[in-house]
């Protein structure tokens, strides 16, 4: 059986996809042990390194629904000469970062999607899927909330998104609600925008539970399903 070496940690290939869920449900399942941060960091590794080998799909449709942000590493997480490197943490349970996706809100945007998610499951499609992303920071009684319009490269696994409309509230008390403080305007409408111009990420994994990306700064994420937010959205 392969393994692969970080910092004297091994873990098996066969073991990844279990390292990673175990993760995932320590969140919110106090009784589910916590994976040592090196070994989250190795399965993440070598889950991007296996897709993007076989080339897996992953259709828009599964990226629907609020994740909370669970762990991070830096962008030194890499494979390199048969070992892993970079290092990871899960983030304090006082700060609590939701990434949401959902279907534009205009009513023909919001059919036109919706047929493109239902293509999605069965096809790579070469066109972008249109989708609305939300970011929000909680710490305290201080939530800071960005909003804006975001695309899908099914093939690629990329999702670019722009921040154009930002919230922040003070123990439910909205103090500013409008467009990005200091955005310039730009010429060119998000759809034409080119991908290497925009923030994006590249997902590796998704399931029911859990997703995990690369971002454009080079840092790993994983996100883990939080279904009392969904609820409140």
């Amino acid at each position: 059986m392969a393994q692969s070496i970080h910092s004297g940690y091994q873990v098996n290939d066969c073991d990844r996809q279990s390292i990673l869920s175990q993760a995932s449900q320590s969140l919110f399942q106090p009784e589910v042990q916590r994976p040592d941060s090196r070994a989250v960091v190795e399965a993440l590794v070598k889950t991007e390194q296996e897709v993007k080998a076989t080339r897996t799909a992953l259709s828009a449709h599964v990226l629907l629904g609020s994740w909370r942000l669970y762990f991070t590493a830096n962008k030194k997480s890499r494979l390199r000469s048969g070992a892993i490197e970079g290092k990871g943490q899960y983030l304090p349970g006082l700060i609590k970062a939701h990434l949401t996706f959902s279907q534009p809100t205009e009513e023909s945007e919001s059919a036109h999607s919706q047929e493109q998610l239902e293509t999605n499951r069965h096809e790579n499609e070469t066109s972008p899927t249109r989708l609305a992303i939300a970011n929000q920071l909680q710490l305290g009684g201080v939530t800071l909330r960005l909003t804006g319009p975001a695309k899908y490269l099914n093939r690629k696994h990329l999702l670019a998104f722009d921040f154009t409309q930002m919230e922040v509230r003070l123990l439910g008390l909205t103090l500013y609600c409008g467009g990005f403080p200091g955005r310039r305007s730009k010429t060119e409408s998000f759809d034409e925008q080119a991908i290497a111009k925009l923030p994006f990420f590249a997902f590796f994994a998704a399931t029911d539970s859990l997703l995990a990306a690369r971002g454009r700064g080079g840092g790993l994420a994983l996100w883990v399903r939080d279904r009392d937010a969904e609820k409140k959205e």
